[in-house]
C-alpha cells in the first residue's frame, strides 16, 4: 500500500504540499513516494520534474545533483560509516557551489520506510552506524537554485542494497534527461 505520495511545487523544503499552485512553463516539482508491498517491506523513492524546459541555473543544478546522488553511491560500501556518506554527497554539491541537503541524505529501509541507519553528519546522531553487506538503504540528497530570486528545490531518492563491493540500486523509475 502506498505509505506517502508528496508533491512540491515552487515551494523550500519542509513544505512538501503544492496547494495552491499550478504548474508553469520551466517549472520544477518532485514528489517522493513511499510504498509498502511484499511481506510487507517499504520502498522509497523521490525524483524531479519539469514542465517544459527549465531556465540553465536549475537545468545545471539537477545535473549536478544526479552527480551528488552518484558520489553517494561510490561511497557506500559495507563498513562505511553512514557520516562519510553524508559528507561526501555534501562536500561535492558545497564544490559546486550549491546549497546542501540540510538534513539527513538518506536512511535504512525495511520493514519501516525509515529506519537505521540514517545518513546524516556524526554530529546530528546518536551513533554512527557503519554499512552493512545485505542493507536496503535510501539515498535522498537536495539541492536547488535560484532564477529570479525565488529557490527552486531539486530532489532525488533511490533505494540500494549493500552489497560487497558497493551497492546495488533497486530503484527502477528513470531519471528527467536535460538536453
Amino acid at each position: 500500500y502506498l505509505s506517502h505520495s508528496l508533491c512540491n511545487v515552487r515551494r523550500g523544503t519542509g513544505t512538501w504540499f503544492p496547494v495552491g499552485n499550478e504548474l508553469r512553463e520551466g517549472d520544477a516539482f518532485f514528489f517522493d513516494i513511499g510504498c509498502y508491498g511484499h511481506l510487507g517491506y517499504a520502498s522509497d523513492m523521490a525524483r524531479t520534474g519539469f514542465v517544459g524546459d527549465p531556465p540553465k541555473p536549475v537545468r545545471t543544478a539537477y545535473t549536478r545533483l544526479l552527480e551528488a546522488l552518484h558520489v553517494g553511491e561510490e561511497t557506500a560500501r559495507p563498513g562505511t560509516p553512514a557520516s562519510e556518506v553524508h559528507t561526501a554527497i555534501n562536500r561535492y554539491l558545497e564544490g559546486e557551489g550549491l546549497p546542501i541537503t540540510p538534513y539527513s541524505t538518506g536512511h535504512g529501509v525495511g520493514l519501516r520506510l525509515c529506519e537505521l541507519p540514517t545518513i546524516h553528519r556524526a554530529d546530528r546522531m546518536g551513533r554512527d552506524d557503519v554499512l552493512q553487506e545485505g542493507a536496503v538503504i535510501a539515498l535522498e540528497p537536495e539541492t536547488g537554485a535560484y532564477v529570479d530570486g525565488r529557490f527552486v528545490l531539486l530532489k532525488v531518492e533511490d533505494n540500494y542494497v549493500v552489497e560487497r563491493d558497493g551497492v546495488r540500486r533497486l530503484t527502477s523509475a528513470p531519471y528527467y534527461e536535460p538536453s
